[in-house]
């Protein structure tokens, strides 16, 4: 599990209202929905002015101190900054630890709600024992998303110098997949899956083509193991599924692996089984 804060912004423009984010009434309503909610807390109000850097980003939420423990991290931080065109971002940081997406968000629409004079539209349920482990403990798996990483083979299947010497900088980009794009390789996936009825699941399809790009950017040899590491919402694979409302972090994760060799190699539509197969298996026996 992911042991740091979540950042997320929302950005809302001006309303023209008199009282458009007023900071009186966010920290009135923000000390209220606190009482069922009741994480420790850490607010910081800024405002600045122009925004017109994308280095600025990271400072529409509050950073947090790690060096001092676990203990002492505030579990949620948040900061809302006004800028000079009359809108208003809200920037909010919530340990993983304590909740996952689904609980921050219900989280953000309570504060939401009782801001604008409302009753929460569901309460937190806060009864974390629903999750606690089986007494005696009865492992029935081989839990492969705990074991280590694949080692890296020496050689990449581009190359015959060691691993070291084919370490090159990370670099960040943004790739768009467009509708047209999508439909193209979902009807790559019917055309060579012909012979059966299964459809796939959007999520299938693209995670299967993400797999086997990073396989082949990365220049692996075809013998080399890779692991790909799939994020899993348990509220509704539990059994009976956790009540309306639970506020905790319910993520699990699936693991498949598979040689780079066989992604780049095999038909398209038998890596959309491997994640289709393994995701259908993460079921409430597994989980639990």
């Amino acid at each position: 599990m992911i042991r740091c804060h979540i950042p997320t912004l929302s950005y809302y423009e001006p309303n023209g209202g008199s009282n458009f984010f007023d900071p009186r009434k966010l920290k009135e309503a923000l000390s209220n929905i606190l009482v069922p909610f009741y994480p420790k807390l850490e607010v910081m109000d800024q405002f600045i002015g122009d925004f017109t850097h994308n280095s600025q980003v990271s400072t529409l939420v509050p950073k947090v101190d790690y060096s001092g423990g676990i203990s002492s991290y505030p579990l949620l931080v948040l900061q809302v900054t006004a800028f000079k065109c009359g809108g208003v971002c809200v920037g909010v940081g919530l340990h993983h630890t304590l909740a996952d997406g689904t609980s921050a968000l219900h989280f953000i629409n309570s504060w939401a709600d009782t801001t604008r004079g409302f009753s929460p539209r569901v309460a937190p349920f806060m009864d974390r024992t629903l999750l606690r482990a089986r007494v005696p403990p009865t492992p029935t798996f081989h839990r492969v998303e705990y074991d280590p990483s694949p080692p890296m083979n020496i050689t990449t299947s581009h190359s015959d110098q060691s691993q070291s010497d084919n370490l090159r900088p990370s670099s960040v980009s943004i790739f768009k997949l467009t509708a047209d794009q999508l439909n193209i390789l979902k009807a790559k996936s019917n055309i060579e899956n012909a012979d059966d009825t299964m459809k796939y699941s959007t999520y299938n399809v693209i995670t299967a083509h993400l797999w086997r790009c990073i396989s082949k950017a990365r220049g692996l040899s075809n013998d080399q193991a890779t692991k790909l590491y799939i994020s899993i919402d348990g509220q509704s694979r539990l059994k009976p599924p956790l009540p309306p409302g639970y506020f905790g972090n319910v993520i699990f994760h699936a693991t498949p692996i598979a040689r780079a060799g066989d992604l780049l190699f095999e038909p398209f539509t038998e890596t959309i089984k491997r994640i289709h197969k393994l995701l259908k298996h993460t079921n409430d026996e597994y989980l639990r």
